[in-house]
């Protein structure tokens, strides 16, 4: 049955008139599909002019989102990603998520709630991540939808997936050279965006290929990097701060900070460690 975002039932008739006005504030269509791979159980947006925090609601479904403007930040299984005007992510079923905007901005949204085997494919997507133009102008648009449009929306979500899924054995290895600039300049400030440039990628497609072999993004690749390093400096007698900076971190403090946070101890406690189990030598 479907259902209008109050939860209450809508007749079709009442359907078509809310399409035919785009300020609508907010729409959310239930679906009756019945398809085995990547089945469109819901389709929704919000438009409000608020900043406050959109809960999201996985309990039924995986959702995929697009926000159409703005920007703010996204909370996922207590991480947090900035989003904003033009990207996509995905939310897994069960998941306890939920969006806001940034102070002062709006963060207009839409979705597409799915089940379906191959939506354990859409959990491994970057988040957030884009999509060319070209594909963007062929996926349907609910609101100017008809009867139709329950199909039309699995044909979208087929042809994202069929996107994201592209094989990469004949792509030159970025992988690598991401990984070589990397260990070569980890000292450095060192710019996801900037490599994706320089290589002639797109930075969320870069970021695609390297999660897809490395299966970590390239800003914690750069972080286990440095911290591996940071170690060796510390095991070598160098000072926190001359590690934070030999590392390419900010200063004393964020490097301290960022310590504490992945290894569960500040810089000098885990030396005193070593040097409590005798592990100081050089190594």
């Amino acid at each position: 049955m479907r259902r209008n975002y109050t939860g209450k039932p809508i007749r079709e008739q009442d359907l078509e008139r809310d399409r035919s006005y785009p300020s609508r504030n907010e729409y959310n269509i239930f679906l009756k599909q019945d398809l085995a791979d990547l089945n469109p159980v819901s389709v929704g947006a919000s438009y409000r002019k608020d900043d406050g925090t959109h809960g999201i609601h996985t309990a039924d479904c995986t959702n995929l989102y697009h926000i159409l403007g703005g920007s703010g930040t996204l909370f996922i299984n207590d991480e947090y990603y900035h989003v904003r005007a033009g990207d996509l992510f995905v939310v897994p079923l069960g998941a306890r998520a939920n969006l806001t905007a940034a102070p002062g901005d709006t963060l207009p949204h839409r979705w597409i709630g799915f089940i379906g085997v191959l939506t354990h494919d859409f959990e491994r997507f970057p988040i957030p991540f884009t999509l060319p133009p070209e594909l963007m102008s062929q996926l349907c648009d609910p609101k100017k939808e008809g009867r139709n449009l329950g199909s039309r929306l699995a044909a979208d979500l087929f042809l994202i997936h069929s996107y994201m899924q592209e094989p990469v054995e004949n792509e030159p290895d970025y992988v690598q050279k991401v990984v070589n600039l990397i260990n070569s300049n980890y000292m450095k400030k060192i710019s996801v965006t900037q490599m994706a440039e320089d290589f002639g990628l797109d930075r969320c497609h870069l970021s695609r290929l390297f999660k897809s072999k490395m299966n970590m993004s390239i800003r914690d690749y750069i972080l286990q990097f440095r911290l591996s390093k940071a170690k060796r400096y510390l095991k070598h007698n160098y000072t926190v701060t001359d590690t934070a900076h030999l590392c390419g971190f900010n200063d004393r403090a964020n490097f301290t900070k960022i310590f504490i946070r992945e290894i569960g101890c500040s810089p000098t406690e885990w030396v005193r460690i070593l040097e409590w189990e005798g592990w100081n030598k050089p190594q």
